[in-house]
C-alpha cells in the first residue's frame, strides 16, 4: 500500500506551525540566566533585586513559578521590591560559570515586625539537590535566609518538597502562616 501524495494545502502553514509550537515551546522552556551586574567569581548565593536587569530575570523567574501552581498571578512584578519586600535571585550550585548564573528566586515581606518568605522557585535541575548535604542548592539558600532573617515564618499553603524540607531543615510547623 503506497502513502497517498500530500499536497500544499495539506500541509499547515508557517503560521498554523508557530501558534501550534509556539505557546508550547515558550511554556516547556525553563532558562538558567546569567546576572552579568553580579561580581565576577563572587560565592554569594543569594543576589538582591536591586537593578532593572535583576528585575527582568526575578519577572521571568516569576512566571515560572505561576506556571507550577494555582496562582492567576506570578508573584513579583519589576518594582514590587522594596526594604519591606526584598526579592533575590538564586544562584546555581550545578552549573559552573565565570558569571553567577539565576536558577530561582524568592520573595521576603515583613508584616507586623515579622518576616515571611512569600514565595520561592528553584530550578528543577536544582531541586534533586534537596538532599541532607550542606552544599545542596536548598540547604544554602535556607542557611542564607536563617543568617539574613532569623526564624522567619513560611506563607502557606505550602507544597509537598516544601513541607519535606522543612522537616530536614528542623523547622516547626508552625512557621507555615496564612496571609490573608
Amino acid at each position: 500500500m503506497t502513502e497517498p501524495e500530500l499536497s500544499e494545502r495539506d500541509l499547515p502553514s508557517a503560521e498554523d506551525m508557530e501558534n501550534e509550537l509556539g505557546g508550547r515551546i515558550e511554556r516547556d522552556i525553563i532558562q538558567l540566566h546569567p546576572i552579568p551586574d553580579a561580581e565576577w567569581r563572587t560565592r554569594e548565593k543569594l543576589f538582591l533585586v536591586d537593578s532593572p536587569l535583576r528585575q527582568e530575570i526575578a519577572e521571568s523567574i516569576g512566571r515560572y513559578f505561576k506556571r507550577e501552581t494555582p496562582y492567576d498571578f506570578p508573584p513579583y512584578s519589576a518594582g514590587d521590591e522594596s526594604s519591606e519586600t526584598p526579592v533575590y535571585l538564586i544562584r546555581t550550585t550545578r552549573v559552573g560559570a565565570v558569571v553567577a548564573i539565576a536558577a530561582g528566586a524568592l520573595g521576603m515581606r515583613r508584616v507586623q515586625g515579622e518576616w515571611i518568605l512569600k514565595w520561592i522557585w528553584i530550578h528543577p535541575w536544582e531541586r534533586g539537590q534537596l538532599g541532607d548535604g550542606p552544599e545542596q542548592t536548598a540547604n544554602l539558600v535556607f542557611r542564607t535566609l536563617d543568617e539574613l532573617y532569623g526564624d522567619f515564618l513560611i506563607e502557606g499553603p505550602i507544597s509537598p518538597a516544601m513541607r519535606r524540607l522543612m522537616e530536614k531543615r528542623g523547622y516547626d510547623s508552625d512557621r507555615v502562616v496564612h496571609v490573608g
